[in-house]
Parts: structure tokens; C-alpha cells; sequence
């Protein structure tokens, strides 16, 4: 029962809109066996009111021995199929270009999609792609405010404006890569000054948990504080940080 548990009835990690066609053949194949091992028992031995003993403990036997196989089976073709690594992945991310290499065995293609998804937050990094948007953006505003004035008064200098247009793109374009540089080095800043904020309010928080600890063991009351109590003393000094 523990074994049919673990491998059919246990709830999966993700629900997956095709039915894995290996598990439900082996169901199946389980509700067959003991539905026929049933009719049997009910037809040859209570109809007939079989007393050999040893004739009902050896066809209890063989029962077990067709649950046995199917267990063994399902073993081999829902887990140990699996681990045979037979074909490499490779998962690029299309907005930095960073990529990972994964091995998977006989597997279906939303399994190797849900394989992708449990390992891309543990194995990438962090990327934030408003980073770039907003590089190409303030580099799009700086371009839409470039004016040419024509001091020479008005005249055909339709070709000195497209040249000086054009050179003051270039010059944009060379300079994007330092704002963009810029503008990730200011938020990998801000992060870590986010991140020390909530270390600093959380150790002030469990600080003043151990100060009024303290304050009620030297009373004498020696009463434990409740856990909800202790949740709402800390959280007003970690809300604005969170």
C-alpha cells in the first residue's frame, strides 16, 4: 500500500495537463488484477465454500506476487527510466543570452519544461530587464531632443544637418554603454542598501524580543511570550524596512 502510495496516489510537484501515460497503464493494469483476482475469489471459493485453507493461502499468495510485479514494474519505467540521462538541454535566456546545460532521461516535453522551471531560480542569476529597456529609452529621449540650428541663415544645408544629426547619434550610441553600466551599478546599490536595512531592522526587532525577555525574567514573572506576540512586537520595526 505504502509503495502504491509513493508512485501513483502521491500529489505531484505540478499539475501538468497531459496525463502520464506510463502511470495511468499501470493503474489500470493494478484495478484489472484485483478486480479479476476478486471475481475470482468470489466465484470459486465463497460460492463453492471452498475449505482448503492452503488452496486460499496460495491463491492469496499469487495475488500478491501480480501486485508485487506490477510495483517492480512501475519502479523501472516511473523512476529508474527516468535517471538514464539520454538527451542534454540547453535553456539560453533571451534577454541577457545567459544559458545552462541539463541532462534528462526518457522524459516528455512538459517534463523537461517543469525540469527547467525547478532549476532555472537555483541556477541562474538574477536579471532585471527594465535595465535595459530603460537604457534604450532615456537613449530614445536624448535622440527626440537634439535640435539643429542653421546659423548661416536660411538656406539648402539639408546635407550639413542630416551630418550633424547623424554624428550626434554616434556620439549617443558610444556614451548608451556608459549609462547603462551606470544604471546597474545604482541598482545593484540600492539592492544592497535595501538588503543591509533589513538586517539592521531585523536585528533591532529580535533585540528588543530578548530586551523584554530579560525585563520579565528580572520581574519574576517568567512567563513565555506567545509566538503571535512576539510577530506583532517585532513588526512595526521591520515594516518600513520590509
Amino acid at each position: 500500500f505504502i509503495g502504491t502510495w509513493a508512485l501513483f496516489i502521491r500529489p505531484p510537484r505540478a499539475d501538468l495537463p497531459r496525463i502520464f501515460i506510463f502511470r495511468a497503464l499501470l493503474l489500470v493494469l493494478i484495478v484489472l488484477f484485483v478486480v479479476c483476482y476478486w471475481l475470482f475469489y468470489g466465484v470459486r471459493i465463497l460460492d463453492s465454500q471452498d475449505r482448503n485453507y492452503q488452496g486460499i493461502v496460495q491463491y492469496a499468495v499469487s495475488l500478491v506476487d501480480a501486485l508485487l510485479f506490477i510495483h517492480y514494474l512501475a519502479i523501472v519505467l516511473l523512476e529508474l527510466r527516468q535517471l538514464q540521462p539520454m538527451f542534454t538541454l540547453k535553456v539560453v535566456r533571451s534577454t541577457d543570452g545567459e544559458s545552462r546545460f541539463y541532462s534528462s532521461g526518457h522524459i516528455s516535453i512538459q517534463r523537461a519544461a517543469l525540469l527547467v522551471l525547478e532549476n532555472y531560480y537555483k541556477d541562474f542569476t538574477v536579471c532585471n530587464p527594465m535595465l535595459l529597456t530603460m537604457a534604450k529609452s532615456q537613449v530614445n529621449k536624448h535622440m527626440a531632443g537634439l535640435k539643429v540650428y542653421n546659423v548661416d541663415g536660411p538656406g539648402n544645408n539639408a546635407d550639413g544637418q542630416s551630418r550633424a544629426l547623424i554624428a550626434a547619434a554616434a556620439r549617443r550610441r558610444d556614451s548608451s554603454h556608459n549609462e547603462l553600466y551606470y544604471e546597474e551599478a545604482e541598482h545593484k546599490r540600492k539592492v544592497k542598501k535595501r538588503r543591509a536595512r533589513l538586517v539592521v531592522a531585523v536585528e533591532e526587532a529580535f533585540t528588543h524580543i530578548k530586551r523584554q525577555e530579560e525585563q520579565q525574567q528580572q520581574k519574576g514573572t517568567g512567563e513565555v511570550m506567545d509566538p503571535r506576540e512576539a510577530a506583532q512586537a517585532i513588526f512595526p520595526s521591520m515594516a518600513r524596512a520590509l
